[in-house]
């Protein structure tokens, strides 16, 4: 448990985790359930990639910057999708300083050969990543630590090649199925273990789930339940983050229970998500990628004020910050929300 100074003032963990918990909160929050790092940011604090994607001290350093560079009110690890897949045995491209490691070739070549063991989480770099959970909750004790998993179809796709998961939602639903349901409980052992190690809130990352690979009909038929799963059995608050075109999906979605939805801007604009959710999750997005890294800090300000001013309850990029993009225009977001905050007051 942690211990918290006594304070008049809410501390912006408690203030995200009570937004995530269904309260209305007058201020809107900067914060990033995504991935953070960028290159000035491993100048800045001396801890660099690929070293930082596996040394616990050197990941947690790094993932502080969310907060202490980029005025974030959120830190997120880990900073890639590929530790679970690595720890299921996937051959893995190593990262550089300005790119995270993916995936080169599955864990399994055959579904006959697909298993999950049951020392997983003593794999790969697994320990690292809670060991570097557990060192930032003791140093940012009021700030809300996002523990980030890989999505149940996107790990499916890591461990047994995406083409074939997109085929089987036709050709094998039932393997895909039993597939799934087994990386799910795998999943959530994974998730509460991050909690117990000092996250607050899990973030699950499933890009594979997007409308420009999957139909809305395979959406309700594998995620859906799978969702659901996880809503009942992780004891935090859960945001979701989809990549690309899910605006056929709100609705299902608002139905899983789950407490947030991340989203990409603009492919999905924030009135739509709103008007679609109605109040039942939390809305984090939208400011897209491509203007954090080639646009100008008034640009980020322009787009984060739009955003503010359309509803969305968490300002947060689109999807992962490029490591590239330059610190003068991501710190833009929070100042957006200052001066949002201060005009509505």
């Amino acid at each position: 448990n942690r211990i918290f100074l006594k304070s008049i003032t809410m501390t912006k963990r408690k203030k995200v985790l009570s937004l995530l918990k269904g309260k209305h909160m007058d201020e809107k929050i900067c914060s990033c359930p995504l991935a953070t790092p960028t290159v000035e940011q491993m100048e800045l604090e001396d801890a660099f990639w690929p070293e930082a994607q596996i040394e616990a001290e050197k990941m947690a350093t790094l993932a502080g910057a969310a907060h202490k560079i980029l005025d974030f009110d959120g830190i997120r690890i880990p900073f890639d999708l590929c530790v679970e897949g690595e720890a299921f045995g996937c051959k893995i491209k190593d990262g550089t300083i300005d790119r995270p490691p993916s995936i080169l070739e599955p864990a399994f070549k055959d579904l006959k050969d697909f298993s999950v063991s049951k020392n997983l989480l003593e794999r790969g770099r697994i320990p690292n990543v809670l060991s570097a959970c557990n060192l930032l909750s003791q140093k940012y004790n009021d700030i809300p630590i996002y523990g980030g998993i890989v999505g149940p179809i996107t790990l499916a796709g890591h461990i047994l090649r995406t083409e074939w998961i997109l085929k089987s939602t036709i050709k094998y639903p039932n393997d895909l199925n039993e597939v799934i349901e087994s990386l799910v409980d795998f999943s959530i052992e994974y998730a509460n273990t991050l909690l117990e190690n000092g996250a607050d809130v899990i973030c699950i990352l499933d890009p594979v789930a997007s409308g420009d690979m999957l139909s809305a009909r395979s959406f309700k038929k594998f995620l859906i339940p799978a969702y659901k799963q996880m809503h009942s059995q992780i004891k935090s608050p859960i945001i979701l983050h989809i990549c690309g075109s899910t605006t056929h999906f709100l609705k299902m979605l608002s139905k899983t229970g789950l407490e947030s939805f991340s989203f990409e801007g603009p492919t999905v604009d924030v009135k739509g998500v709103k008007e679609v959710l109605n109040n039942n999750m939390v809305a984090v997005g939208n400011i897209p990628t491509s203007t954090l890294l080639f646009g100008s800090p008034k640009d980020v300000n322009e787009m984060s004020l739009k955003a503010l001013a359309d509803g969305v309850d968490i300002l947060a990029p689109a999807c992962g910050i490029p490591p590239r993009a330059p610190i003068e225009n991501i710190r833009e977001m929070s100042n957006a929300v200052k001066s949002f905050n201060k005009r509505k007051n």
